[in-house]
């Protein structure tokens, strides 16, 4: 029987996935849609990872949000990603890195970039329930995503990873909305079947582990 792990940090509560503010006193929502935040895959990878780890209150960045602080961490950001450029060529590994360690007063960031120690690096970071960052590439361009869980088959095996994509619909009925097929394909370059709405072949590079302090 396949066995599915899914990081504690989320919740779906009537039909929604949410996580806990930085209080721990009320829930917020933990997956955010490309147009929710007028950013791309990068940015709303970031702020998802940040409010599943329980550091920051995306409800205050809402565009329609007035009046708003500039010195709380949820302003920093948003100024951090303007600054980057909201937004047409996306955020390299590096660029998402180095945001992230802004924060390092309420998380720490490790990242894994060899391939042939990718997967065991993804699994051991879900076992700990820390929510990682991948980006993913596929012919014509490149997406980040969160990792948020895996599968794993009767023997015991990593088969597929579970994820939250920032350019699918929220999910509804499970804590995830895409999923990574880890059956390798031979003779291609993009050898792992993507699935959300769609399916797509993908090759997987940089994981950038979020942890909570």
């Amino acid at each position: 029987m396949n066995t599915f792990h899914v990081i504690n940090k989320l919740i779906l509560k009537q039909g929604e996935l949410l996580c806990y503010k930085p209080t721990k006193r009320s829930l917020q929502k933990a997956h955010y849609r490309q147009g929710d935040l007028d950013g791309a895959c990068g940015a709303y990878s970031i702020v998802m990872a940040l409010s599943i780890c329980g550091v920051f209150n995306a409800d205050d960045i809402q565009y329609d949000k007035k009046p708003f602080d500039g010195r709380t961490v949820e302003w920093k950001l948003i100024n951090e990603l303007n600054s980057n450029g909201l937004y047409r060529e996306g955020l390299e590994c590096e660029d998402c890195e180095d945001i992230l360690l802004k924060y390092h007063k309420y998380i720490t960031v490790d990242k894994c970039s060899d391939a042939s120690e990718l997967f065991s690096f993804i699994k051991e970071e879900l076992d700990n329930n820390n929510p990682l960052m991948v980006d993913i590439t596929f012919k014509g361009g490149g997406h980040w995503i969160v990792v948020v869980g895996y599968m794993l088959d009767d023997s015991g095996k990593l088969v597929k990873l579970l994820t939250l994509d920032p350019g699918e619909a929220s999910p509804t009925y499970a804590m995830w909305n895409g999923t990574i097929d880890l059956e390798k394909l031979a003779n291609t370059r993009y050898p792992y079947v993507y699935e959300t709405m769609s399916m797509t072949q993908v090759k997987l590079h940089n994981a950038l582990s979020i942890q909570c302090k």
